[in-house]
């Protein structure tokens, strides 16, 4: 196939056990730590605020509220991108650094996330209205830039990951099975690594370490599980988990070293700011935490505050969660500490 990879899939399916969620449920075991508050508005070091519709039918007069914003972490340095995508503005911890204009990068284009290699090398992934994707890198000290089309998808990820060394994306095709890619970092301008036929159906993957780990969707069961391939050895696993894990199996968003996955249940009447669920690589439950009085203390204007989406939320290795709040007035970026 063009000297790319197509790999035999050795097939291992092993059942994993719950223990009750009520008895396991933990309640705020997280403590709060505020990493960076910037102000909306359009000055040096605060961000440009953006306002979407509520979309809530029944409204007479619709509302508006803010749009999420993106952001990414590295080397003690938080990059944000507007929603309006105008502008990255670097903070090193808490300090403004930087707000650099992305206008001669991208043009017409919403940006769905985004990698920062360095201090001055970054990958965008970028669609238009017609689902075609593109991978922008972009040097802002040079001013290299370069797009690599991917092509028309039912959607495009990219995979977050310990390798330093390389970039993997997931494009899934519109009958919801996908294929891999594997960029090397040194070298984007070459073919990627093609990693097919693989059943991640409908899932947010992570790589840790050789192997992309995501949730797979057992039809014949109606159950969710943990699927896992080795990029090496290409052996498959699959565990299929009990049905209480059916719902925070829905919305994963990160791993830790441990290989542990981090999952986000909906917000209900009681718990405002939802649930996270921690799932070990066996499949079971070792904890889920609320964190809703925790938020109610420090964002007390719960109506008026607002969560981004977890599916830019980051894991740290050790288990830590940032995650981007939004109030009216600031954003502020928080790590949820286990205690």
């Amino acid at each position: 196939m063009n000297g790319w990879y197509f790999l035999l899939v050795s097939l291992f399916i092993t059942s994993c056990t719950v223990n009750s969620i009520s008895q396991t449920k933990l309640n705020d075991t997280y403590s709060m730590k505020s990493l960076l508050v910037a102000s909306w508005g359009e000055n040096q070091a605060e961000i440009i605020p953006t306002y979407a519709s509520s979309g809530l039918a029944f409204e007479v007069t619709p509302t508006t509220k803010l749009a999420p914003i993106l952001f990414e972490l590295e080397d003690n340095r938080t990059y944000i991108i507007d929603a309006s995508f105008q502008f990255l503005n670097i903070f090193d911890k808490n300090k403004f650094v930087q707000r650099i204009d992305l206008a001669s990068v991208i043009t017409n284009k919403t940006i769905e996330s985004f990698k920062v290699l360095n201090e001055t090398e970054y990958i965008f992934l970028v669609s238009d209205k017609g689902a075609t994707y593109q991978l922008i890198y972009w040097n802002f000290q040079t001013k290299e830039n370069y797009t690599i089309p991917l092509g028309s998808f039912r959607d495009v990820q990219l995979v977050p990951s310990f390798d330093k060394k390389s970039i993997y994306y997931w494009t899934e095709k519109k009958d919801y099975t996908g294929i891999l890619w594997q960029f090397s970092v040194d070298n984007l301008k070459k073919a990627p690594v093609k990693f097919e036929q693989f059943n991640f159906i409908h899932s947010r993957l992570f790589e840790k370490e050789g192997k992309l780990i995501g949730v797979k969707f057992f039809e014949a069961l109606n159950r969710r599980g943990l699927i896992s391939l080795d990029l090496e050895t290409e052996a498959v696993q699959e565990k299929v988990c009990a049905k209480e894990l059916y719902g925070p199996l829905i919305y994963p968003f990160g791993i830790n070293q441990a290989g542990d996955l981090f999952t986000y249940g909906l917000r209900d009447e009681e718990q405002v700011y939802g649930t996270i669920y921690n799932i070990s690589p066996e499949g079971v439950l070792q904890e889920n935490k609320t964190f809703n009085s925790l938020m109610s203390t420090n964002f007390p204007d719960h109506p008026n505050t607002l969560l981004t989406s977890s599916q830019s939320w980051k894991v740290l290795a050790n288990g830590t969660v940032i995650l981007a709040v939004m109030t009216p007035k600031e954003l502020h970026i928080v790590a949820l500490e286990q205690k």
